[in-house]
């Protein structure tokens, strides 16, 4: 009898697993979780939207946990939205609640443009040259993928076996009078951060003004570098010097935006030439200024034959050779605003509009009737409309 019982038990216990067994096979389980980046640049304040796959999409579970590896730099919400907080460095990892095993990762780089040193970014793999023309070894530094600052003491450093995203932060203090210095690269690179770490290596997040002619040439024909798809070149300065930017970016064929240009006061020449011959800028600055220098503008946008809209221009008192020559052979600009009245002579608008299109719309001061035509006057054959000045 004992032994038909151990039977039928041990009969029982083998059907309950058998039975488990087959249940539990039916239970579709999470194989994969991947995500649609796998790195991500973002600026403070901004956001991005990660989106999870869970594999298959019929599992059991396909709910998922977002974690941030440190939420000073970047939090994440339940959706997946990622939101910068500082500069730095984050993983943000989504973990499958299946069963807790299955994760995908997203390494998130924060940048704030204005606390980030002028920066080159490698787009090519392979050795790179920074070449410093002009440049007598004075106070300048480098960064490479964020290590140590090392001097530069030639006028060039070499970089060998490069990958694609490497990048060189640029440093300098200027005391003093001292000379500015003309940038080349080897090959294309993408040029953000806050220019002002070539005057201040310290503190140049909040320098707000420049010393006279300090980036004069600074990129000067670098046909290698072009605007980075996240970050933003910054200069940040208001008050400005003479010759500050003049020829800055002349020759920049890849350089497609320009840089906000913030300042609320002007000097002689500090923009002269500073976009002249960018022939792939198609998005200039707003240039809010009404208190004109002479030659402030002149030549600015010369050559810049992709720029169809110029910068509104608030000004209504203009100075001698303040728009010289600024749009000269910008053959595709088709639109500007110009609210002048008071024009003391031709020469504050010499050949301002020499080789523009044949046609466009040109919007004027109502108060101002008596606009001259032609190169330096409102271009023949645009249609004249009054701007609205409240």
């Amino acid at each position: 009898m004992r032994k038909a019982s151990l039977i039928l038990f041990v009969l029982i216990a083998v059907f309950s697993l058998v039975t488990f067994v087959a249940c539990n096979s039916d239970v579709v389980q999470v194989r994969s979780v991947t995500l649609d980046m796998d790195s991500i640049a973002i600026k403070v304040g901004e956001a991005k939207t990660l989106r999870a796959t869970v594999s298959p999409a019929d599992a059991a579970d396909v709910s998922v946990t977002w974690t941030s590896s440190d939420e000073a730099i970047a939090t994440v919400a339940v959706n997946g939205r990622v939101t910068a907080v500082s500069p730095g460095t984050a993983t943000i990892t989504v973990t499958s609640n299946f069963d807790n095993t299955k994760k995908a990762t997203c390494t998130v780089k924060v940048v704030d443009p204005l606390y980030s040193p002028l920066t080159l970014e490698l787009k090519e793999a392979g050795d790179f040259t920074l070449v410093i023309r002009k440049f007598f070894g004075s106070n300048l530094y480098y960064s490479y993928n964020d290590g140590e600052r090392e001097e530069i003491t030639t006028t060039s450093v070499l970089f060998e076996n490069c990958s694609v995203g490497d990048t060189i932060a640029l440093y300098r203090t200027i005391v003093g009078t001292e000379p500015p210095i003309t940038i080349r690269c080897s090959s294309d690179c993408y040029v953000y951060g806050n220019v002002m770490s070539l005057i201040d290596s310290e503190n140049y997040a909040t320098k707000t003004d420049v010393p006279e002619g300090a980036f004069k040439d600074l990129f000067k024909d670098n046909g290698r570098i072009t605007n980075h798809p996240d970050y933003d070149l910054v200069l940040p300065a208001t008050t400005l010097a003479p010759y500050c930017y003049h020829y800055m970016f002349s020759g920049c064929v890849g350089l497609k935006k320009a840089p906000e240009l913030p300042a609320t006061t002007l000097d002689d020449h500090c923009y002269s030439y500073m976009f002249s011959f960018c022939t792939g800028l198609t998005e200039a600055p707003e240039l809010p200024v009404t208190a004109l220098k002479a030659y402030c503008y002149q030549s600015m946008f010369e050559g810049c034959t992709a720029l169809k809209e110029a910068p509104a221009l608030p000004a209504e008192t203009l100075v001698d050779m303040c728009y010289d020559c600024m749009f000269y052979e910008c053959s595709s600009l088709s639109s500007i605003i110009c609210l002048a009245t008071v024009i003391p002579s031709e020469y504050c608008t010499s050949l301002w509009v020499y080789g523009t299109n044949g046609t466009g719309t040109f919007f004027k001061n109502p108060n101002k009737n008596d606009w001259g035509s032609g190169n330096s006057g409102i271009p023949a054959g645009w249609t004249i409309v009054d701007y609205p000045t409240t």
